[in-house]
C-alpha cells in the first residue's frame, strides 16, 4: 500500500502545475477529526467481517480506489490538454498527438485492473456481490459531491503548457506502474485463500485418514464366527464314533 501511496504522489505532482485547486471548505477538516462518510460507510460495511475477510476487502477497496484515482488524473489531464491547446494553438498538433499516445497506453492496463477487481469480488464468499457493488456506487456518489466543492482552474501558460508535455512521459509511467500493482495484489489475495482451502482440505483428508487406519487396526470381534465352527469340530469325533459302532442286534 505504501508504494501505490508513493506512485500516486509523484502523479499527482507532475499534473499540479496544471491544475490549481481552490477549495471552498479547506479549513474544515482542520477543525474536527469527525471521519468522513467515505471512511464511515466503509468502517459500517466491514464492522461484521472476521480479521481474514476484513483483510481481503482492504484489498478489493484499496484497488478500487488506485483504479478511481488513475481515472481521475486521466480526466485532469484531458481538461489541461484542452485548455492548453485553447490557449497556444500552436501546440494542437503535439499536445493531440502526445495526450493520445499517453491515454492509449494506460487504457488496456486499467481495463485489465478494473476486470482484476472485479473477479475479486466475485470470488469471494463473505460478502454478496451486488452488496458490495452497492457500496462503491454510495463512495463514488460522495466523491463525486466532494470533487464538487473543488474548483480545478487549469494553468495555460506556455511554460506550464509544455511542461504537461515533458511530464506525460513520466505520469504514464507511473500510473501504468500504480495500475501493475493492483493486477499484482489480485492473484495474491487470491491464491492466498485458494492455498488455505486446499490446505484444509489436505487436513480433512489427512483426518479421514487416519479414522481409518485406526478403525482398521482396532481388534475385531470373531467369536460370533468362530463358536459355529468349534461346535462342528467338537461334533465329528463324535460323528465318527457312532459310525464305527457295531449295530445294534434285536
Amino acid at each position: 500500500m505504501k508504494t501505490q501511496a508513493a506512485l500516486l504522489f509523484l502523479a499527482l505532482v507532475c499534473i499540479a502545475p496544471h491544475a490549481q485547486a481552490a477549495e471552498e471548505k479547506m479549513s474544515k477538516p482542520a477543525q474536527t477529526m469527525e471521519k468522513s462518510p467515505i471512511a464511515q460507510a466503509a468502517e459500517d460495511f466491514t464492522k461484521d467481517f472476521d480479521e481474514d475477510s476484513a483483510r481481503h476487502f482492504t484489498i478489493i477497496y484499496s484497488n478500487y480506489n488506485m483504479l478511481k484515482v488513475v481515472e481521475t488524473v486521466q480526466d485532469d489531464v484531458e481538461m489541461a490538454t484542452k485548455k492548453c491547446i485553447e490557449v497556444n494553438s500552436e501546440m494542437d498538433g503535439e499536445l493531440k498527438a502526445r495526450h493520445t499516445a499517453w491515454y492509449e497506453s494506460i487504457k488496456p492496463v486499467l481495463a485489465e485492473a478494473e476486470q482484476n477487481v472485479n473477479t475479486m469480488v466475485l470470488s469471494q464468499e463473505y460478502a454478496k456481490p451486488k452488496d458490495i457493488e452497492a457500496f462503491f456506487k454510495k463512495i463514488d456518489k460522495e466523491r463525486k459531491k466532494q470533487a464538487g466543492e473543488v474548483k480545478k482552474m487549469p494553468v495555460t501558460s506556455k511554460e506550464a503548457c509544455e511542461h504537461l508535455l515533458k511530464t506525460m512521459d513520466s505520469t504514464q509511467e507511473q500510473l501504468i506502474e500504480l495500475l501493475q500493482a493492483t493486477l499484482v495484489s489480485t492473484p495474491q489475495a487470491v491464491q492466498k485463500a485458494l492455498d488455505e482451502r486446499e490446505a484444509a482440505e489436505k487436513a480433512e483428508a489427512a483426518k479421514r485418514e487416519a479414522e481409518k487406519d485406526n478403525s482398521e487396526s482396532a481388534p475385531v470381534e470373531e467369536q460370533p464366527e468362530a463358536e459355529p465352527k468349534l461346535k462342528e469340530e467338537a461334533q465329528e469325533p463324535k460323528a465318527s464314533e457312532e459310525k464305527s459302532k457295531p449295530p445294534v442286534s434285536e
